[in-house]
């Protein structure tokens, strides 16, 4: 059988749909409402512990830069000290050796004066034997004129 849509029944089915689609968007609302409350909640507990978390790896960050510094500053000093007693040691070096070159500075004055002395000598023995031969010549000569 069949039944014919009469403007009544039109209107009446009209009306259950939109009060089943207002009652189906009232539930969406709720239900949307519900999820957007519990996302909103969960954000919030992740934000928290985020900032938890950040502040203890800022805590961490800094008290690792204070220990960083305080490592710098001592190594700093600890090559301060050993490159002023290595500067110390250098300088205490550089006086020896000029105290060594000066002393073969006057070894060497003092055999340049010991050989001009010999040189000296050489030359007044060979003079001494040059007359010498020279005289003995003469005699010879005179002798045997």
């Amino acid at each position: 059988m069949r039944q014919d849509w009469t403007d009544d029944r039109l209107d009446d089915l009209s009306h259950r749909m939109d009060e089943r689609f207002d009652h189906v968007e009232a539930e969406m609302d709720q239900r949307f409402g519900r999820v957007e409350g519990e996302m909103a909640q969960r954000f919030e507990r992740v934000e928290a512990e985020m900032d938890r978390r950040f502040e203890r790896v800022e805590g961490e960050v800094k008290s690792q830069g204070r220990e960083l510094r305080a490592e710098i500053v001592g190594v700093e000093a600890r090559i301060r000290s050993q490159s002023s007693e290595h500067y110390a040691r250098t300088g205490e070096e550089f006086a020896r050796v000029r105290g060594e070159l000066a002393t073969l500075h006057q070894d060497k004055q003092q055999l340049l004066a010991e050989m001009q002395a010999l040189h000296r000598t050489l030359i007044q023995m060979g003079w001494t034997g040059a007359i010498a031969l020279f005289g003995t010549l003469a005699g010879v000569l005179i002798a045997h004129l």
